[in-house]
């Protein structure tokens, strides 16, 4: 009888502490993250631990990870480095560059958040610059990878007026990334890769009229999800070097494969250009594979 009573003792011990725990993890998430939401099935990777990718569950390949979801999101990437907003680092505040107001809106999904630039006295001709990706070279391999992001026009981009929206740097970017991920006024979407050296970078053409940058046009004011993809040698028995993917379907590529191996040191993301560029374009959960889907 003795035995038996310590034994029960034991369990309801043990069932406080555990309570205890769930509240003091329920606590810290409360405090963390402001308009951060409450971890889903669709968000998670938000509350992981920025290691290498040999977290159990974690995709192959991930080497970055980030949900823009809040300011804590931003400055915490639960894989790889963490993202910085522009304070002057890089140049980003010296003319014609200028700090975005980073603002938070609804994502791409339910408990979902996604960044966007607020209002702000931007100039014409002013290249916004919202958030920063130092070191480059630690997390994009020059001969192959995918970057993958959710994304949503507003409107379609007006030169002078919100002409550049830098999903992934661009163009009048912060540095020169060897990587970019774009749209622009033209109203279409460009991935190029090699940007360093612009006489051998080699960008995506559309599937569809076989120019450079695929058209955006029946996409604006819906999310999408996109990925740009790339390898030297060849994306699986594809015989291409570059793919553009929206929601999975194949809208752009290229075969060529000499472009340079310099990926930049810096990129800006979620960049924008001119003085109405506030709310014109949303963009959530940014992940970069140094693998192929």
């Amino acid at each position: 009888m003795v035995n038996r009573r310590l034994s029960i003792a034991r369990v309801l011990e043990s069932g406080a502490k555990y309570v205890t725990l769930i509240f003091a993890i329920g606590a810290v998430t409360a405090c963390a993250g402001g308009r951060q939401a409450l971890p889903s099935a669709a968000n998670t990777s938000v509350f992981h631990s920025s290691a290498a990718s040999t977290v159990p569950g974690q995709q192959p390949g991930l080497v970055f990870s980030n949900t823009l979801a809040s300011k804590y999101n931003v400055l915490h990437s639960s894989v790889g480095p963490n993202l910085e907003f522009c304070q002057g680092q890089d140049g980003c505040t010296q003319s014609p560059y200028g700090a975005a107001n980073p603002a938070y809106v609804q994502g791409h999904g339910m408990n979902m958040h996604a960044i966007t630039i607020g209002p702000g006295s931007y100039y014409n001709t002013e290249r916004v610059i919202n958030l920063i990706l130092p070191d480059l070279g630690a997390v994009v391999n020059s001969d192959q990878g995918t970057i993958s992001v959710w994304f949503k026009a507003n409107a379609a981009p007006v030169a002078y007026q919100y002409g550049v929206y830098r999903i992934f740097g661009g163009s009048f970017g912060l540095g020169s990334p060897g990587i970019v991920l774009y749209m622009d006024a033209s109203d279409r979407l460009y991935f190029t890769v090699g940007g360093t050296d612009p006489t051998t970078a080699v960008t995506a053409n559309s599937l569809k009229d076989r120019q450079p940058g695929v058209p955006m046009s029946r996409f604006i004011g819906q999310w999408i999800h996109i990925q740009a993809v790339w390898n030297r040698t060849g994306i699986g028995t594809s015989g291409q070097t570059l793919q553009l993917k929206i929601n999975s379907g194949e809208v752009g590529m290229a075969t060529a494969s000499g472009w340079s191996t310099d990926v930049g040191t810096v990129v800006d993301i979620a960049g924008g250009n001119d003085p109405q560029i506030d709310g014109k374009f949303d963009e959530g959960q940014l992940e970069i594979y140094d693998t192929n889907p």
